[in-house]
């Protein structure tokens, strides 16, 4: 049957949402201050992974970045969020049978060595988003998106990595950044709503993809056989890495070579 994105959203088990980070990037006190609306005294360290709780978004609720209302169905879409503890950061401890949608990758941005350990804990979970998908379908899962969420900006004369710093590694890594204090509950509301809208805009472009294969496989064997080579034809109008001689963007000059032993 078709599937639609509403579909997809309605009739899975809710896409789990990753908080995953260092030890000590206030990973906890986040979430405490996305639940309760406020910032508890203290909390203890997450060991292993953490239950999750529902997150339920609706296109009418207010505070909505605009670009989310537009994604979201009707009926509205519910996440699953967990939290990983950051005492042992090889160990990831992934859900068992249920889809990791988004990361949420936080440090402190008062600790240069929370920021950098991020390259390693990114890279273990797509490792295995990428072990997942070839065993099974290619277009079966979209790829796994993230944000970058810098915590405990209430002190700013503490901050130790810069924009630029964070600006490359979103950049070199296909991530969002947000900057938020649990303490204030500055951007915790937003880097949610990010990630929630990075995973759907992931799921929009699955299904896109989807389509584009059927459209391929619906045609005839001639035709699809010429698809790489006639930029008419195909789907990627930018696609002509294999187009015939004489349409190539930076066709290098035809030469003959120069004959051996004749005189």
């Amino acid at each position: 049957p078709h599937l639609t994105l509403h579909h997809i959203m309605t009739t899975c088990l809710p896409r789990v949402l990753l908080v995953v980070g260092p030890q000590g990037a206030g990973k906890t006190f986040l979430l405490r201050s996305l639940i309760d609306g406020q910032c508890p005294a203290s909390a203890e360290s997450t060991i292993g992974i953490e239950a999750g709780f529902m997150y339920r978004l609706e296109p009418h609720q207010p505070g909505l970045r605009q670009r989310l209302k537009e994604l979201l169905p009707p009926q509205g879409v519910e996440f699953e969020i967990m939290e990983i503890g950051g005492r042992e950061l090889a160990h990831r401890e992934l859900p068992r049978g249920r889809q990791v949608s988004g990361l949420l990758l936080c440090y402190d941005t008062r600790d240069r060595m929370s920021f950098h350990r991020l390259a390693h804990v990114l890279c273990r979970h797509r490792m295995d988003r990428h072990t997942e998908v070839s065993h099974g379908e290619v277009t079966s899962k979209h790829s796994l998106v993230g944000v970058l969420c810098g915590t405990k900006t209430d002190l700013p004369d503490e901050v130790a990595v810069s924009r630029k710093e964070i600006d490359d590694f979103c950049t070199s890594n296909d991530l969002r950044s947000v900057l938020t204090s649990a303490c204030s509950a500055k951007g915790v509301q937003e880097a949610f709503q990010a990630l929630a809208e990075a995973v759907l805009e992931a799921e929009e472009e699955l299904l896109d993809s989807r389509a584009r294969a059927k459209v391929i496989a619906s045609r005839p064997a001639s035709q699809a056989f010429s698809l790489p080579c006639d930029p008419s034809r195909s789907l990627d109008s930018h696609s002509v890495m294999t187009s015939p001689r004489g349409t190539r963007p930076h066709e290098p000059i035809a030469r003959s070579l120069p004959r051996v032993g004749v005189h």
